[in-house]
């Protein structure tokens, strides 16, 4: 019943037809200010209404929490009053899933599903599609699978029709550290190496086929964040959005789309260093003084930031994209990825149950 109130805002809608309003990320604030925001405050003559519990939220969360609630009309609490009418209560580690996820009322939902986090890494998530034969896929490597690293190069280098280039990441890594083009067994070899040996913490790395003719912009590489909404359901449920395998999947129609700063060239031994051309994570464009920022939601053209509906809009006008074909693959590419890892986040789910079907016992 929560969930079929949460369908029906004006913004939510199942797989098949996107979500959310468009809106540019605003720059990176600290992570941890001094003092946690005071919740705002309620007016008591004011109509019952869902809320966001943020009992639990980190400091520099609280203003996207209350920006993301004002437009919905939903309140912001540090205990729901009423969640009949829907609530979501914000979480972050598995201490605080587990606390929460004991005492859980009907109609509440937690932030953050019980083993996603994992299941997004990027081997076990390369894994899973491999395993589920996901088209889309490309082909990949993960030195975590053999005991040498040799191993894995001489399995990468015996395939056949292999790309002239790869791509070398981190299993954990973020904001595009770490991540290199490599075309010869040495370079790949010295790649992962080189990950292994960084750190305190061991770095596995993950190998990939390198897209070489991908789709530009403007002659730029560019990529595109979309976000999903993902709940479980009883596996039984047959309504339209969710699988067999007993998650929701909601997709979102806006998106964030990257650019990178520097015009795009087929990977080349002279160019394989150049982050800028290969890499759009924004943590690498923003050193560039090449970086554009786009302060215009509509403009679909320019800047290092775009919205995907006004990148959309753009691509229809100069290339001849048809909106609907490309909203068609994304449900497909969505689709796939969740039906890949609902196994594993099931299963932590099932054992969330049991560890706290336990700890009440005990406490009783």
């Amino acid at each position: 019943a929560s969930l079929s109130k949460l369908a029906r805002q004006p913004s939510m809608r199942v797989l098949e037809e996107p979500l959310v309003e468009p809106g540019v990320r605003k720059e990176k604030r600290p992570r941890v200010p001094p003092a946690r925001p005071e919740t705002p405050p309620m007016d008591p003559a004011a109509e019952p209404q869902p809320g966001i519990d943020i009992t639990c939220a980190r400091p520099h969360e609280v203003d996207a929490l209350v920006l993301a609630a004002e437009k919905v009309g939903w309140s912001i609490e540090r205990r729901v009053r009423n969640p009949h009418l829907g609530a979501v209560i914000w979480v972050n580690t598995r201490e605080e899933t587990m606390d929460r996820w004991k005492v859980l009322r009907p109609g509440e939902w937690l932030s953050h599903m019980p083993g996603i986090g994992s299941a997004c890494e990027k081997d076990i998530l390369a894994k899973a599609l491999e395993s589920s034969r996901a088209s889309f896929w490309p082909r990949s490597w993960c030195t975590g699978d053999s005991f040498l690293v040799s191993d894995v190069c001489d399995e990468v280098f015996s395939c056949s029709a292999l790309p002239s280039s790869l791509i070398v990441k981190p299993t954990t890594g973020t904001h595009g550290k770490g991540i290199s083009l490599v075309r010869t067994r040495d370079e790949l070899l010295a790649a992962v190496e080189k990950l292994r040996s960084q750190g305190e913490r061991q770095q596995e790395a993950i190998v990939q086929e390198y897209v070489e003719r991908p789709m530009l912009l403007g002659g730029h590489k560019w990529d595109a964040r979309l976000y999903a909404l993902i709940l479980r359901q009883p596996a039984e449920s047959s309504e339209k959005g969710r699988n067999s395998k007993g998650l929701c999947c909601l997709l979102a129609q806006e998106g964030l789309v990257r650019v990178c700063v520097d015009p795009y060239e087929q990977p080349e031994p002279r160019n394989l260093h150049r982050s800028t051309m290969h890499l759009s994570n924004y943590s690498i464009s923003r050193m560039s003084e090449k970086y554009v920022h786009n302060a215009d939601v509509d403009d679909g053209g320019q800047g290092c930031k775009r919205t995907l509906s006004a990148v959309l809009r753009h691509l229809e006008r100069e290339e001849g994209l048809v909106k609907e074909d490309f909203w068609r693959s994304v449900h497909h590419l969505v689709r796939g990825t969740v039906d890949a890892m609902a196994a594993s986040v099931l299963e932590s789910f099932e054992a969330l149950d049991r560890a706290a079907a336990e700890a009440n016992a005990a406490e009783a």
